[in-house]
C-alpha cells in the first residue's frame, strides 16, 4: 500500500506478532477489512501505472507490477508456512486437532 499507492505505513513489528488471546475470528475480521482495503486501492490505481517505476524499500527501483509480484510472492511464503504450521500442529500428539477448513 505503501509502495504503489503512496499510502503512510507505520508498522510495529513487535505487536504484529503478539497475537496472545485474539481468536480465529479476530484474525478473519481483520483479514477482511485489510483485503477490502488493498482492492479499493487497487482498483483506483490506472493499468498505466503498473509500468511506472517506484523505490522499493528493501529492493530498490522496481515497476508497480513487480512490487505486486514480490507481495504475491511473499503472501505465498507465509500461506506455505501457516499450512506447514498446522501439519504440524495436527501430528502433534499433544495437540487437539482441530478441523480444518469445511470439516477437513
Amino acid at each position: 500500500m505503501g509502495t504503489l499507492c503512496g499510502e503512510s505505513v507505520t508498522r510495529d513489528r513487535e505487536q504484529e506478532f503478539s497475537a496472545a488471546g485474539r481468536s480465529p475470528r479476530f484474525v478473519q475480521e481483520h483479514w477482511q477489512a485489510m483485503r477490502a482495503r488493498i482492492n479499493a486501492a487497487l482498483e483506483q490505481m490506472p493499468n498505466s501505472e503498473l509500468d511506472r517505476v517506484q523505490h522499493h524499500p528493501r529492493r530498490g527501483p522496481l515497476t508497480c507490477s513487480e512490487v505486486l509480484l514480490v507481495v504475491a510472492r511473499h503472501a505465498a511464503e507465509h500461506w506455505g508456512e501457516a499450512q506447514l504450521t498446522r501439519s504440524l500442529l495436527r501430528a502433534s500428539p499433544d495437540t487437539v486437532n482441530p478441523p480444518g477448513p469445511k470439516g477437513k
